[in-house]
């Protein structure tokens, strides 16, 4: 962690440094101490910018297609600290869960799928759901073999798929019907891939917004996988995908069901969403990178 905070120093990568910093941090506590601080921390920022937009202080809705907000930047932050919330609650109270609880999962669902219509999150929270019931009442299913390799390396997949689909974007009409779904991101991918190809070490992106030429998407680039590795460069990507793989292993390796349903719902997300790789938005990597001193081993007095 050393050597990559000082590549991340010399190339100005404040994005890296961040996760370095809070991964020194975290690294002498449990996952609960965690999750904890993270919920805590997400809560009260949530309060604090939803209080702002309803005094009028920050904007209530977007001004481009004037979505609910709350104060974000746009729905989709909203939505995912909204699902991470609730994740992070539920895990937090895994051996006593309770209908109070179920009940507010319901109402953020809803509220993500038909408020603010954020289609990820409202997905996220349907895989959390399936995936907690699967772990939770058919333990026997992850007894399987390539079940655990295809979740293990299932980082690697979402970067295979998503560089696919970055660099064979209008090649076929399967690729558009892809680009389709995935509501114009293929497009973009594509063309960051074409003009900014990924280097070893981080590169500098010129993102135009002017009345003469714009970046497509006029600057909105989402999906973890590839704009980490467009942005930061393989060297940092692989060493990331790869600690991401060795933590889902780990989860395994221990029985953490509970860390582990959190984390595969988070790494799904990032295929359309950038949040995973952020260090104060979601403690995903920062527990992948904890995982190598043994938060998953011990587990404190609960706060």
């Amino acid at each position: 962690m050393f050597v990559i905070g000082l590549v991340g120093l010399k190339f100005r990568n404040i994005s890296i440094m961040l996760v370095v910093l809070y991964s020194f941090y975290i690294y002498f506590m449990d996952y609960r101490e965690i999750l904890t601080s993270f919920f805590c921390g997400t809560l009260l920022g949530v309060a604090g910018v939803s209080l702002l937009a309803v005094l009028g202080l920050l904007p209530m809705h977007d001004n481009i297609k004037g979505f609910l907000v709350f104060g974000f930047r746009n729905p989709n932050t909203l939505g995912f600290y909204m699902i991470m919330l609730i994740m992070e609650y539920i895990l937090l109270k895994w051996d006593r869960p309770n209908k109070i609880m179920w009940f507010v999962y319901g109402a953020i669902s809803f509220f993500e799928a038909f408020i603010i219509k954020d289609s990820t999150a409202f997905v996220m929270s349907i895989v959390f759901l399936l995936l907690f019931l699967i772990f939770r009442f058919k333990p026997i299913i992850l007894a399987n073999k390539s079940i655990r390799i295809f979740l293990t390396l299932l980082p690697v997949i979402l970067t295979v798929i998503s560089l696919y689909l970055a660099s064979t974007f209008g090649q076929s009409v399967r690729t558009l019907k892809w680009n389709v779904l995935l509501t114009n991101r293929s497009y973009i991918w594509n063309y960051y891939f074409q003009n900014y190809p990924p280097q070893i070490f981080p590169q500098k992106i010129e993102v135009v917004t002017n009345w003469i030429v714009n970046t497509p998407g006029n600057g909105a680039f989402d999906g973890a996988y590839i704009y980490f590795l467009i942005y930061n460069g393989y060297f940092f990507a692989g060493i990331f995908i790869a600690l991401l793989c060795y933590f889902i292993w780990n989860c395994f390796k221990h029985a953490r069901y509970d860390v582990l349903i959190m984390t595969i719902t988070v790494i799904v997300s990032g295929f359309t969403e950038n949040i995973m790789f952020s260090s104060y938005q979601s403690p995903v990597i920062l527990m992948a990178v904890a995982a190598l001193g043994g938060i998953l081993t011990t587990t404190k007095e609960e706060v």
